[in-house]
């Protein structure tokens, strides 16, 4: 499979002055309407209140003469028809190809069930019509969140800096002592060997502001699943609370985007209340900051799908929605029920 992939070469090194970097950010709420079902479990789930509200964020950089488009959606995935679709649009609305865009979403388990995105996930279902309309109008909502970052197009200083934070989150995935490999068998299990991999503690970290040293936008990237809120609840999961500690420190007026690339399985061991442990990282992180040098490129990468075995495939979607249960921590020797997945 061969895709797009947008490279925004952000490095700590040289610095880049205000002169050649302009960025424009903003925040567009796109919580979806109460009833709506949530993804990310292997059960239907309808929400019934909004514990934080969902966000496409849009961050355009001008650096070069170039420029470039990333947004950050809280949702479970997006799904490639709603990233052709907003790119069309944003192409329209600003004059941004679809090459110099790149959509991705945070892949939050409290936010709406995306219909076609899975199997499992369709409109045919109860509030399965919210959800289709939500996705309907997506495309739309993405495109007016680039639009109102190119309005928003200022000069900026940029400093970048990587830390680590190693207690937050695990390897879900297992080797067991009978030689299989466990998903979500406990931390506890006494039939553990060992992890089957490792976790990435690394906390990247770019800080826009202007030449006045006002607060702008705050990139970050941690590899931890984002399913610490669980329940009926539409949240964004610990990134909100992320968002919300960092905006207390920087200023109410700073967006805080979060990006999550491949995360080795790493999960959360910690629920939401005790997640200001995340956002303190990230404060530390930011004191560290140095100046970074800033390019934008393009390029295609041909990316190699690993598939399920048919037979995997179809025990998954077709588990039992008898399954759910009460969320066990990770620290249960008991396995996690597998209705909660994705």
């Amino acid at each position: 499979m061969r895709i797009i992939s947008l490279l925004i070469i952000i490095a700590v090194g040289g610095a880049v002055s205000a002169a050649e970097l302009r960025i424009g950010a903003s925040a567009l709420v796109i919580t979806p309407p109460l009833g709506t079902p949530l993804a990310g479990y292997y059960e239907t789930r309808i929400s019934d209140s909004v514990h934080d509200d969902l966000y496409a964020k849009a961050l355009v950089l001008e650096c070069g003469g170039t420029r470039a488009a990333m947004v950050s959606c809280d949702l479970i995935s997006m799904p490639i028809t709603v990233t052709q679709e907003a790119r069309r649009l944003i192409e329209r609305d600003t004059g941004l190809k679809p090459d110099q865009v790149m959509i991705s979403a945070t892949h939050t388990h409290t936010g709406p069930i995306l219909p076609g995105r899975t199997a499992r996930e369709t409109a045919d279902g109860p509030g399965g019509d919210l959800a289709q309309e939500f996705v309907n109008e997506l495309p739309t909502r993405i495109a007016a969140s680039v639009k109102q970052a190119v309005e928003k197009l200022t000069p900026a200083n940029a400093s970048a800096a990587i830390g680590h934070e190693e207690h937050l989150s695990f390897n879900r995935r297992y080797i067991m002592k009978d030689g299989t490999v466990g998903w979500n068998p406990g931390k506890l299990n006494p039939k553990i060997d060992h992890p089957a991999g490792p976790i990435d503690p690394a906390v990247s970290v770019v800080y826009f502001e202007s030449p006045d040293a006002v607060p702008i936008l705050t990139y970050v990237n941690f590899s931890m699943h984002p399913d610490t809120v669980g329940g009926l609840q539409i949240s964004a999961d610990y990134p909100s609370f992320m968002c919300n500690l960092l905006s207390r420190i920087k200023g109410e007026s700073m967006i805080t985007m979060p990006f999550y690339g491949v995360r080795h399985d790493g999960f959360s061991q910690l629920w939401i209340k005790k997640d200001e442990q995340a956002g303190t990282t990230i404060r530390v992180v930011l004191s560290e900051a140095g100046d970074p040098h800033v390019e934008i490129k393009d390029e295609f990468v041909r990316v190699t799908v690993r598939r399920p075995a048919p037979a995997r495939a179809a025990a998954v979607e077709s588990a039992p929605s008898s399954t759910a249960a009460a969320p066990a921590t990770p620290d249960d020797a008991a396995p996690r029920p597998t209705a909660r997945g994705d």
